[in-house]
């Protein structure tokens, strides 16, 4: 949320009670936005985009001009905070937590630059 909005002070806040804003958010059809729909529609809500962007960059950077809020990753969020007038208000509606997983029919047959980079990848899910 830009830093001067209401919201900036909360640590956290279900979805239910900020769906009807004005939102900032990725263009129709990425996954996020279809999943966000699908929550708004089972509050029998839909989500008012003010804008909509293709990077969570753009996001971030529309967020902090005051437009509108939006909901990005945790670590758009981290990043954009380190240089943009933002702040991070988690949703404490559990499927707002995600699990990622990586998946091969056999890590081991994988070539070894694509084995460094699921270890990579591994050790980066697992510290958020």
């Amino acid at each position: 949320v830009p830093a001067a909005h209401p919201l900036a002070s909360q640590e956290k806040v279900a979805f239910d009670s900020i769906a009807d804003a004005d939102f900032i958010g990725l263009t129709d059809g990425s996954a996020l936005q279809v999943h966000l729909a699908d929550q708004a529609r089972a509050l029998g809500k839909r989500i008012r985009y003010r804008v909509q962007l293709k990077s969570f960059d753009a996001i971030c950077r529309v967020i902090a001009s005051g437009v509108g809020i939006g909901i990005v990753s945790r670590h758009a969020a981290e990043r954009a905070m380190q240089t943009m007038d933002v702040r991070l208000v988690e949703l404490s509606d559990a499927w707002s937590h995600r699990r990622l997983k990586l998946c091969a029919r056999s890590f081991d047959a994988l070539p070894k630059y694509t084995r460094e980079f699921v270890t990579f990848l591994s050790g980066e899910t697992a510290q958020q």
